[in-house]
Order: C-alpha cells, then sequence, then structure tokens
C-alpha cells in the first residue's frame, strides 16, 4: 500500500471514530471536539510520517478505534456493556472483542473487531446476534 494511500485510511478511521463518537448525544458548547467547516486543504503526498511500528502498534489505538467503528455501527450502551475488552495481537493485526456473562442465558455474543497494526484499518467486524 502507497503511503498517501495509508494516510488517508488513518484521516478516514481517525475522522470516523471522531464522528462516530459524537453521534451519539449533541455535544455542549463546552465539550466540542470538532466542527464541521469548508477550509482550504490540499494533500501533500511529499511527506508523510510513518511509524515504523505502524499506526496501531499499541493496544489502547486498537481498543480506540474499534470501539469507535462498533459503538457507530451496534450503539454505545451495546458496546460500552461488553467492558473490559479482550485484547490479543495476532502477527499484523489486533483482535478486539467485548466481554460477555459466558454461562448465562444471555442472548447474542460478543462484538470482534480486527484491526490492521500498519494503517489502523478494520479488517473484520461481528456481532453475535
Amino acid at each position: 500500500m502507497r503511503a498517501d494511500n495509508v494516510m488517508r485510511s488513518s484521516i478516514i478511521v481517525a475522522a470516523a471514530s471522531l464522528t462516530l463518537m459524537s453521534c451519539e448525544s449533541a455535544p455542549r458548547n463546552d465539550d466540542q471536539i470538532f466542527k464541521l467547516e469548508n477550509f482550504d486543504y490540499s494533500l501533500s503526498h511529499d511527506t508523510n510520517f510513518n511509524p515504523k511500528s505502524g499506526y496501531a502498534d499499541k493496544p489502547e489505538v486498537a481498543v480506540g478505534v474499534a470501539e469507535a467503528v462498533a459503538m457507530g455501527v451496534y450503539g454505545r450502551k451495546q458496546i460500552e456493556k461488553q467492558r473490559p475488552y479482550l485484547v490479543k495481537r495476532l502477527g499484523d493485526r489486533w483482535v478486539v472483542q467485548g466481554s460477555w456473562p459466558h454461562g448465562t442465558h444471555a442472548k447474542g455474543g460478543p462484538f470482534e473487531v480486527e484491526v490492521a497494526v500498519v494503517d489502523g484499518r478494520i479488517l473484520h467486524m461481528i456481532h453475535g446476534e
């Protein structure tokens, strides 16, 4: 993957995370974290910071990406009640899975998201129903 595609993917993931996290409730003026504005911006393809260990090299980053995307799809309450999350690195990806009350008569199953270490892309996402 070219560096500009990696950067674009990272920007999309970050923007989606912020957007999804703000969709659950309207922010008050004192906790507004972004505003949509039309501003001048030009992509620069000659410079890009690429960490050798990848953009999602730490479990905290993978959890942040996985949680934001899962909350946007399945809802904040549904995902938060599955904390603490189970996190495991498998080579070039992180697997983030919700805790579930195993052994109970609860319907469904935990969410599961695979996040690419190199660029934070979502490789796979599912939720037991």
